[in-house]
């Protein structure tokens, strides 16, 4: 696997880190969007049952479109790793990833609480938790995704460099 990915990422190594890169922004631009539509209008809320459930609703479509991205996120980040070895960048990317990967679950799993929630009849309780999971996880999603586009960022200009050195 590592001979592979070191072979793959030699040829394709600006492409690569370009794919991680265009999914890293598409995944923060759509944590800001929900943040900033989203969450406005949960706040807005007083006791409106079908805006509740328009909200839970778009908030699912925003998981399904995700995951793919969160895959290709997923695929180029392993290539670059087993390519690049031991650098350390890639260790703190690693554990960003992981925190990204946890917050995302975090923010699953409270939206699975609130369907629930809303197909009881606990209105209430849904908007909370839906409301807790813009105020707090989507927060801290793009926090750490600013702190891995900086990492990407310094990433990439090391991969030029190896590149460079390569040759």
């Amino acid at each position: 696997m590592e001979t592979f990915s070191r072979n793959l990422f030699e040829l394709y190594g600006n492409q690569i880190v370009l794919i991680h890169a265009i999914c890293v922004f598409l995944w923060f631009t759509s944590m800001i969007a929900t943040r900033l539509f989203v969450r406005d209008k949960i706040a807005d809320m007083e006791e409106n049952i079908e805006k509740l459930g328009k909200q839970i609703s778009v908030m699912n479509t925003f998981f399904l479109i995700l995951f793919p991205i969160f895959t290709g996120l997923l695929f180029t980040l392993f290539i670059i790793v087993f390519s690049l070895g031991e650098h350390i960048n890639l260790y703190l990317k690693l554990i960003l990833w992981i925190f990204m990967l946890s917050n995302f679950i975090g923010m699953y799993r409270k939206l699975f609480q609130a369907k629930k929630f809303f197909e009881e009849d606990e209105y209430q309780k849904a908007q909370e938790t839906m409301s807790r999971m813009t105020s707090f996880l989507l927060p801290l999603g793009i926090i750490v995704e600013v702190l891995t586009l900086i990492v990407l960022m310094i990433l990439w200009i090391g991969v030029d460099i190896h590149l460079l050195n390569a040759n």
